[in-house]
C-alpha cells in the first residue's frame, strides 16, 4: 500500500475528477486524521483528533467546495471538523445513538448540532446502525432520527456497498415508502426523506457549474 499522501494538494485532482464529497476518515490516501479509527460513540479505543495536515486538507476542501462527510469519524474528529468549519457537514449512513446505540453511532447532541448547522444525517439500512434492518425497521429510525434532528436534516444513508447486510436492494426502495406510510407519515414529509433533502443539500453546498 502506498503512503498516505501529506499534502492536501491530492484534493486537486479528486475535484477534477468530479468527486464533490469526501469522507475524512475513510479516503486513506490522505492522512486526515491521527490514530486508529476503531472507537466507540462514548469511549474511544484509541483518542482521534485531525491533524495539522488534516486542517490543512479540510480548508482546501472547502475553498474548492468539497462537501466534508464524518461517517465513521469518532466524536474527537467531529468536534475538530465542526470547530475548523462553519460549513453543512454530511453524515453518509449512520444511525442515531438514542434510536439505536450502536458502536458507530456519534452521540445525539454532536448529531443535533451538525443538523443545526445545515448538515445532512443520512440512515442506514445495517442493523447495526439502526438495531432492525428491515423496512419497518428502516421507517422506524428514520422517524427517531426526525424527531431529533428535524424533517429538514435527515435522508436515506443506505450504505450500499457491499460492506454490511442489508435486507433490500435499490429495488426495494418503495418499501421504505410504504412502511412510512404505515406509520402515518404524511406524503410532503415522505418526499424530503427518499431524496428531496439530498437534492436541497446538494443544491445548496455544492458549487455552481462552470
Amino acid at each position: 500500500m502506498a503512503a498516505p499522501e501529506t499534502s492536501p494538494q491530492p484534493t486537486q485532482p479528486l475535484f477534477y475528477r468530479s468527486l464533490r464529497p469526501l469522507d475524512v476518515t475513510l479516503h486513506s490516501g490522505l492522512r486526515l486524521k491521527e490514530g486508529d479509527y476503531s472507537f466507540t460513540a462514548e469511549t474511544p479505543s484509541i483518542p482521534i483528533v485531525v491533524s495539522e495536515f488534516g486542517r490543512a486538507a479540510l480548508a482546501e476542501m472547502l475553498r474548492r467546495g468539497i462537501v466534508i462527510d464524518v461517517a465513521h469519524s469518532s466524536p474527537a474528529v467531529v468536534e475538530d471538523v465542526l470547530a475548523a468549519t462553519d460549513a453543512p457537514l454530511l453524515v453518509s449512513h449512520t444511525g442515531t445513538y438514542g434510536h439505536c446505540p450502536g458502536p458507530r453511532n456519534i452521540p445525539d447532541a454532536l448529531m443535533q448540532r451538525i443538523a443545526a448547522r445545515g448538515g445532512l444525517i443520512g440512515i442506514g439500512f445495517w442493523a447495526e446502525a439502526i438495531c432492525d434492518a428491515s423496512p419497518a425497521g428502516i421507517a422506524a429510525a428514520l422517524d427517531a432520527a426526525v424527531a431529533l434532528l428535524g424533517e429538514d436534516a435527515v435522508a436515506l444513508g443506505s450504505d450500499f456497498d457491499g460492506a454490511v447486510t442489508t435486507t433490500i436492494d435499490a429495488a426495494g426502495m418503495s418499501a421504505i415508502t410504504a412502511a412510512l406510510l404505515a406509520r402515518g407519515v404524511d406524503e410532503r414529509r415522505i418526499v424530503k426523506l427518499m431524496g428531496g433533502n439530498v437534492r436541497d443539500f446538494l443544491l445548496r453546498s455544492l458549487p455552481p457549474a462552470p
